[in-house]
């Protein structure tokens, strides 16, 4: 019997993630039909396409708008209502970052583009257009749409005010 590209995806994903479970000692009690109804056609994440490939581009590469099968809450193992298909490059983004982590990278990056913009305002004959979301406006490699302008947050609390508090410097 034949099955699609990404009827083919999702039962390699399956049988990885057995496998990683049982390397993790995490809970698992994945199957087949649950991971096909929560496949979706773009990523959650960045909205970009997913490209459903039965195998990935060769050894050690992978397309980075492929399916990738994620844990939302690592600790909870492979568990119907934790996992969720995001990009290759969106949980490749997140893989080894707390949340906290992320909002903080997010955060300075934002503050610091700001500022050296500012810096060079009177240098150049015209300022670029802010990056939106998620940071890269044309990427060579991974061009993602984003928020776009104005759905950009300049006030003195970003993110980092839901975890870690208010913002206490003066912003910019």
């Amino acid at each position: 019997m034949y099955l699609s590209a990404r009827e083919q995806f999702i039962s390699n994903a399956l049988q990885n993630a057995k496998r990683r479970a049982q390397r993790k000692n995490v809970p698992f009690d994945l199957d087949k039909e649950y991971l096909l109804s929560i496949a979706g056609e773009r990523c959650p994440v960045f909205e970009t396409i997913f490209v459903w490939r039965a195998s990935g581009l060769g050894r050690g590469r992978t397309e980075p708008n492929s399916p990738s099968l994620d844990r939302v809450v690592p600790e909870l193992g492979y568990v119907k209502g934790n996992m969720v298909f995001i990009s290759h490059v969106a949980n490749k983004v997140k893989q080894d970052a707390t949340e906290k982590e992320l909002y903080a990278v997010a955060d300075w990056l934002h503050d610091k583009r700001k500022e050296v913009l500012d810096a060079f305002k009177d240098k150049l004959p015209r300022l670029p257009e802010p990056c939106v979301t998620p940071g890269r406006k044309t990427a060579a490699r991974w061009p993602f749409p984003g928020a776009g302008p104005g759905k950009d947050s300049d006030s003195t609390q970003h993110h980092q005010g839901e975890l870690f508090g208010p913002d206490t410097g003066s912003g910019t």
